[in-house]
């Protein structure tokens, strides 16, 4: 009879643990006797103290005690870190250990899921990685029966009191600290999640062109108490305030937006660029976070696709049209597909704002259209795809082989699939010929790749 070896650790006991990797959520991925454990806040290199707090067959979670050994690349985070908080778990990592980690990342996925050779490319990162995001989500409620403006502690619905985020645009960090001093003044309740009681639910804020803010109070309640001096002190403490709105979110859910949106004062939509494009967001509008990194990734695809003024493109997953209106500027023509309507009717506004004409978009599921697409005669010279992190439908990459267009470019958000549908389009004739990763979310475990398929009677003429 086979022994079956005893799991060596147990609840409550400390071990030390050798960490040689991060896991999905940034967490540390370590080994005690060969055993699986899973740490938070401990980095690839150390030798970690942590108490089991969960136990499985195959793995445990630990709770990080002391850093017996560091990293050399271990750092102290600037002033406003919160640990509690999972949502920048690679902080206290050395910002070229992220990237090199992410290189490394991309080229292991690539190999082990897609069985694909090729050289990654180093990671474009940021000159300043901190304060890179445009919009800014939380939740508003209470903690042991006191106010709580923040986000959420890991793996719980307990909200950390916050007065800064280490990774948000300075204008919305202040939108945050007005809407805690206001909520004080004028005594408006914060929402109870496990009573279902209270008014205010959470505050939603994104810059734009300039450094404006348009903000959103999300409440419970029909309207909102003291609206007018809510306007009012806003305006006092966000000098950069241009927009604001309420929504009405009544339902017992994690959905943040409610169906109900009330437009309380200043301009019905935030105007915003990437480069020289311009954009109307609307309080609904889905806008890439990082407006730095975002115009690199976007010409990362553009230099990628090679356009000469002549080529049919189509976007697949186009979205609000950002990608399609870069490409618009050098491709004779831009066809982008796009499930949700609402993000389809402002591409077609964004391609009106810029004068570019010859960027269309079709509101419909990408597997439905392309294969409508491809019947109606319509033959890309190039393609690109920006699934979202499950990666394209096997149906839309069999329509893409179908077309045979010369180049196809990749963005994803998630290597894993990247690697599972490149290696079904090797099969169709394709190879992967250039991979460019761009750091869109330092301080995270989250990957951007610009990925060039090229087809292999063209390898010789890649670039």
């Amino acid at each position: 009879m086979k022994k079956i070896n005893a799991v060596p650790v147990a609840l409550g006991r400390d071990y030390p643990i050798t960490i040689h990797d991060l896991g999905s959520h940034g967490e540390g991925v370590g080994r005690y006797e060969g055993f699986t454990v899973f740490v938070a806040g401990a980095l690839p290199g150390e030798t970690v103290r942590a108490t089991i707090l969960t136990l499985k067959k195959k793995y445990a979670v630990g709770d990080l005690r002391e850093i017996i050994t560091a990293s050399p690349d271990r750092v102290t985070p600037p002033k406003g870190y919160y640990p509690e908080v999972g949502i920048y778990p690679l902080v206290t990592w050395d910002y070229e250990a992220q990237l090199r980690w992410k290189r490394e990342r991309v080229a292991h996925l690539l190999t082990h899921i897609g069985g694909i050779d090729v050289a990654v490319e180093p990671v474009i990162g940021m000159a300043d990685p901190f304060h890179y995001r445009n919009k800014i989500q939380v939740p508003v409620g209470l903690r042991d029966g006191r106010p709580a403006i923040g986000f959420y502690e890991r793996q719980s619905h307990d909200i950390v009191d916050m007065t800064t985020c280490l990774l948000q645009d300075p204008a919305t960090n202040r939108l945050l600290a007005a809407v805690r001093k206001i909520r004080a003044e004028l005594s408006t309740e914060p929402y109870d999640e496990r009573a279902g009681t209270g008014v205010l639910r959470h505050v939603v804020g994104r810059t734009g062109e300039g450094g404006k803010v348009m903000a959103i109070l999300v409440t419970a309640t029909r309207e909102l108490p003291d609206k007018e001096r809510w306007i009012e002190r806003l305006r006092e403490e966000v000098p950069e305030l241009v927009s604001l709105y309420q929504n009405i979110q009544k339902e017992r859910t994690n959905v943040i937006l409610g169906k109900t949106m009330k437009h309380l004062w200043g301009h019905g939509v935030l105007a915003a660029t990437i480069g020289d494009l311009r954009f109307a967001l609307s309080p609904g509008s889905f806008f890439q976070v990082n407006p730095v990194q975002t115009r690199v990734l976007y010409e990362t695809a553009l230099q990628a696709a090679r356009l000469t003024g002549q080529e049919t493109v189509i976007d697949a997953y186009c979205g609000t049209g950002t990608i399609s209106l870069f490409l618009a500027r050098q491709a004779q023509r831009v066809i982008g597909v796009e499930k949700f309507a609402p993000a389809v009717k402002d591409a077609r506004n964004n391609a009106r704002l810029n004068g570019l004409d010859n960027a269309s978009f079709i509101a419909g599921d990408t597997a439905e259209v392309l294969p409508q697409l491809a019947a109606q005669g319509v033959t890309p010279d190039v393609i690109v795809m920006d699934p979202a992190r499950a990666g394209c439908d096997e149906k839309v990459l069999a329509t893409v082989a179908d077309w045979q267009p010369s180049r196809i470019v990749y963005v994803s958000c998630n290597p894993a699939t990247l690697a599972r549908d490149a290696s079904y389009l090797a099969t169709r004739g394709y190879a992967v010929t250039h991979v460019q990763p761009v750091d869109m979310f330092p301080h995270t475990t989250h990957i951007e790749t610009v990925a060039l398929l090229s087809r292999r009677t063209d390898e010789a003429h890649t670039g």
